[in-house]
């Protein structure tokens, strides 16, 4: 059986949060292990998710980061992140940035949140 794609979310709001919890543990190919409310709680739990001993890898392959949050946006937590911790990072948002400025701070790409 192929490992599973580890992701961690980290976004502000509790309803989209949830929601793409939702609807990303349906893919069987996908598994959510870990959330974090904002860039502050991200920065806490992400050396604690970083690395699995047991199976020598990573412990998570890709994150999804809200660019909008309150006290520090996903662009300058992903500027601060990637320095330290060289993983793909997808940014999403509601809001109309230029895909390029996600590109340029290190994202792997950029999606749309959907109207909810």
């Amino acid at each position: 059986m192929e490992r599973k794609i580890r992701l961690m979310i980290i976004d502000d709001s509790a309803v989209y949060r949830n929601w793409l919890i939702t609807q990303l543990s349906k893919d069987e190919h996908l598994e959510i292990i870990g959330y974090a409310t904002d860039a502050f709680d991200a920065r806490k739990k992400i050396p604690n998710l970083l690395y699995d001993i047991t199976e020598d890898s990573f412990f998570f392959d890709l994150i999804l980061l809200d660019i909008e949050m309150p006290g520090m946006s996903g662009l300058d937590f992903l500027k601060e992140l990637l320095p330290r911790h060289p993983l793909p990072v997808i940014l999403v948002s509601s809001l109309n940035i230029k895909v390029f400025d996600a590109l340029a701070a290190g994202a792997v790409d950029f999606v749309r949140k959907p109207d909810m």
